[in-house]
């Protein structure tokens, strides 16, 4: 085994660790990526190809995928404290004055 593909098989263990312990879709991409190119690397191609095609496996997968990953694993988070009350009417009950910081409303009877 060449140590091309020993450096990228170790490099594609440790985003693995990572994305393990995170779990919130940040080297998963990578992770892909360090598999193209040990691929490459098995093949004896130059490292300068291998690192070109982790790029690019990289980004193509970041492009296409996490949009729908996120779509999917972030439609269960609940909006809590200010983020709950964005797009809910309100009723001013009294004068709100931004450059003094006062005033109040009333958004769901509080």
């Amino acid at each position: 085994m060449s140590t091309d593909i020993s450096l990228w098989l170790a490099a594609l263990v440790v985003l693995l660790i990572i994305e393990m312990i995170t779990q919130g879709l940040t080297t998963v991409w990578f992770a892909i990526g360090c598999a193209g190119a040990a691929v490459c690397a098995a093949f004896d191609l130059p490292i300068l190809v291998q690192c070109i095609v982790f790029l690019i496996i990289s980004v193509i997968t970041l492009l296409f995928t996490r949009p729908i990953a996120v779509k999917y694993f972030n439609s269960k988070s609940v909006p809590t404290n200010v983020e709950a009350l964005f797009g809910t009417e309100a009723r001013v009950i009294e004068k709100i004055d931004p450059i003094e910081g006062t005033g109040r409303v009333n958004v769901g009877g509080q």
